[in-house]
């Protein structure tokens, strides 16, 4: 959970964390988790992201992946999270690259 502006700690597991911003860069939406396949997707305009937050390039309008919090995680595994930095996702990529595959999950 992220509240705008300030900061969250709490214990974590070491290894790679994303702090991912949960609003479509679309129009700003909520991305839904979906279970079934793992991928973040916008009821509104059908925008999909992977588990990764990496936003595939011909699935819907969205601009760029899922925007990103400042964090670390520190050696005795507390994962600090800053919502008052935030940077931009990175832009779209096409499908087939390594990872990524077609969703098939809760939106039709």
């Amino acid at each position: 959970m992220a509240l705008r502006g300030q900061e969250h700690a709490q214990p974590a597991g070491r290894g790679n964390v994303r702090t991912l911003y949960q609003a479509c860069t679309h129009l700003g939406c909520t991305p839904n988790f979906c279970p079934k396949n793992f991928w973040f997707e916008c009821p509104s305009h059908g925008s999909r992201y992977d588990r990764l937050g990496i936003k595939v390039e011909s699935l819907r309008p969205a601009p760029r992946s899922l925007d990103r919090f400042w964090s670390e995680v520190s050696a005795d595994g507390i994962l600090t999270v800053d919502t008052g930095k935030i940077s931009l996702g990175p832009l779209p990529v096409a499908l087939g690259q390594p990872g990524l595959i077609a969703p098939t999950g809760c939106l039709s």
